[in-house]
């Protein structure tokens, strides 16, 4: 069937007219009822001023004993006596290891003897000097033997301290890993102390915080399994930064426990920062761009860009440290639409 030419015509025409619609929607309408080209864009903008701001720091950490020491034998022998309760809490000088020093003892009571005798030895050499029925030098002899017999016994002493173990501070035992009557070596672990008040807990934080966190600032910390939230009072720092890492060691004490923290465990730290003069802005504000980050300002009615350096971010803002003064205006809304040098019109 032939189509006539008015038809095709109209077909022609109707096609035409869709390109130039959908190519070309500025030169027909305003499709979604936006701004004509060249008009005003409607933004919100906010006023940045100083003010208040809680900087958190994560962070994870390890808990700490106060003290802890593994008890070891200082000289080898069979254990006479063992005062070990695992896990309970013992005072400081607790007799807790006892080994067998008889063969010390001997040797002492012979010095004993042997001392004495030399002594009486001296006294009456020392008579004779008086009348020089003997040298000076004679006198000394018998007076440097008599020294010489003391600093031995002394020796013996130190050796027979060796053989009792106690208790360096209050604290809690751990498992023992020696019997009575097992026979020791020097230098063999017999059982472990801890101090557990306070307890420490051990984080670290990125140096970029260095100088920020002082001592006596709190920090909070939770634990795995544990429905509750702990506090602790930093009081020491690392002095210098760990150069794999770029951090900085940090410990604090936590006394407030109720039982529930236990050396070893793991911590998530939370560390508040509070700072007075910090400039925010809205998230949404910040544009990222090649070279870094920016935002739209307002200037003699139109639109202009500041590249900016951020800081830490909270729920909603962040925190800006370069690129802005206090009283700039931000725009916030409509970024898509800006670009430098556009008209704007402000809505909020």
């Amino acid at each position: 069937m032939r189509i006539k030419t008015p038809v095709i015509i109209v077909v022609i025409v109707a096609i035409l007219f869709a390109l130039k619609y959908f190519l070309f929607p500025s030169a027909t309408t305003n499709v979604g009822g936006g701004a004509p080209k060249g008009a005003p864009v409607l933004v919100d903008v906010i006023v940045v001023h100083p003010q208040s701001f809680n900087e958190v720091i994560q962070s994870t950490g390890t808990i700490l004993a106060n003290e802890e020491v593994n008890l070891v034998a200082e000289v080898s022998g069979r254990i006479t006596s063992l005062n070990l309760e695992e896990g309970r809490n013992v005072r400081k000088g607790t007799l807790l290891v006892k080994i067998n020093d008889s063969e010390l003892k001997a040797h002492l009571q012979k010095l004993n003897a042997s001392i004495k005798l030399a002594e009486q030895k001296l006294e009456r050499n020392k008579k004779l000097l008086n009348i020089q029925g003997i040298s000076r030098e004679e006198f000394d002899v018998l007076e440097t033997e008599v020294e010489e017999l003391k600093a031995e016994r002394n020796v013996i002493f130190a050796q027979i301290d060796k053989t009792e173990i106690h208790a360096p501070f209050d604290g809690v035992l751990g498992l023992r890993k020696v019997s009575e009557g097992a026979f020791v070596n020097s230098q063999q672990d017999i059982i472990s102390i801890q101090k557990l008040n306070p307890l420490k807990l051990e984080f670290s934080i990125s140096e970029f915080y260095l100088g920020r966190v002082k001592l006596g600032d709190t920090v909070q910390f939770s634990l795995n399994g544990v429905n509750a939230k702990f506090m602790a009072r930093v009081y020491a720092m690392e002095p210098t930064v760990n150069a794999g890492s770029r951090s900085i060691k940090i410990r604090a004490y936590c006394e407030e426990t109720n039982g529930q923290v236990w050396p070893g465990s793991f911590a998530r730290v939370t560390l508040s920062l509070f700072t007075s003069t910090a400039l925010l802005v809205p998230s949404q504000a910040i544009v990222p761009v090649l070279k870094g980050k920016q935002v739209f300002v307002v200037r003699s009615g139109k639109a202009d860009t500041v590249s900016v350096q951020t800081g830490v971010r909270n729920d909603s803002a962040l925190q800006i440290l370069h690129g802005l003064q206090a009283g700039d205006t931000i725009i916030t809304t409509g970024l898509l639409q800006l670009r430098p040098g556009s008209d704007i019109k402000i809505k909020n």
